[in-house]
């Protein structure tokens, strides 16, 4: 955090110099103060900022704009620059955040009532590879210009509270189903209002991924780099347009299932993300390891 003084109101204030210095309302509150006026006054946005950020308050009331002076507005957008970055089509949000700030979706739903649908949790740590991968066949699709994919994507990640679980007092969704996902997405579509929401969604979901690709993870007091099980067959490394599907995963699924190391095809396809993330590094070193084994026999001879 950073102390400032502001002459106008005559008082120091902390203000974050990163994003996880922000509290999960406040990520929210830039998330949707940016979808509502950064295309429409720069200004408002930049008060608004400084309202939440030095008055704590994440209701915006009118006459944000004149209350802050143009030396404020000007030192704001210095001090806030770490949320934003120069893009090829403008000034965009840069949010690099692995945990789940939008833990809920909350909606009044026509029928049912008020609704709250669970999302999955930091770093998509409770996430099954069979939702791993249909979220990312369904964001592949809606990148391509299917809009409707976005919500089936949604709806992999955020799903209604399972009740038998609540009744232990467990909070998370009910089990992913394939055949239900054109079901729950129709209902975020019609409910969900806030194209902030969705956004908010994808980009957490997309530095996942590319955390998960790149960084190393540690798990049970063991750190991995799952990185080379997203490399590219062709150029080793990972691009843009890298699809995370063609990786030859499906063979490797059908083997651990003739094994039966997490059961059938249909429970070894939900198994755990980072459970099936680990075997196959695990198998993948090994083939490594007998490879140089057979490498060092053949040098002999």
């Amino acid at each position: 955090m950073k102390r400032i003084t502001l002459i106008e109101l005559e008082k120091d204030f902390e203000v974050p110099e990163m994003w996880d210095e922000l509290t999960p309302a406040q990520v929210r509150f830039v998330f949707q103060q940016w979808s509502e006026q950064a295309h429409k006054d720069m200004r408002l946005f930049y008060s608004r900022l400084l309202d939440c950020f030095l008055l704590d308050t994440q209701k915006p009331k009118s006459g944000a704009a004149r209350r802050w002076s143009p030396y404020s507005i000007e030192l704001a957008q210095v001090l806030f620059s770490f949320l934003m970055q120069e893009t090829n089509k403008g000034i965009a949000l840069d949010y690099p955040c692995v945990e789940n700030h939008l833990p809920y979706l909350h909606f009044k739903h026509r029928f049912l009532g008020w609704q709250s649908y669970v999302g999955a949790d930091s770093l998509l740590g409770d996430l099954t590879f069979a939702e791993f991968d249909q979220a990312n066949k369904e964001l592949q699709q809606y990148a391509t210009g299917s809009p409707d994919n976005l919500y089936r994507f949604i709806a992999c990640l955020y799903r209604p509270v399972d009740k038998m679980e609540k009744a232990k007092g467990i909070i998370k969704p009910v089990p992913f189903d394939e055949k239900q996902l054109d079901y729950f997405a129709g209902i975020i579509k019609k409910n969900i209002g806030d194209m902030w929401k969705l956004d908010m969604i994808a980009a957490w979901y997309a530095n996942c991924v590319r955390y998960i690709q790149e960084e190393d993870i540690n798990i049970d007091g063991n750190t991995y780099n799952f990185g080379v099980l997203f490399k590219s067959t062709q150029s080793e490394e990972i691009t843009e347009n890298s699809e995370i599907n063609n990786l030859g995963w499906y063979p490797v699924l059908y083997a651990f299932a003739e094994d039966g190391i997490f059961g059938n095809l249909k429970e070894t396809y939900n198994t755990p993300l980072f459970d099936m993330l680990r075997l196959m590094l695990h198998k993948y070193n090994e083939g490594k390891r007998i490879k140089k084994e057979y490498e060092k026999i053949n040098n002999k001879h």
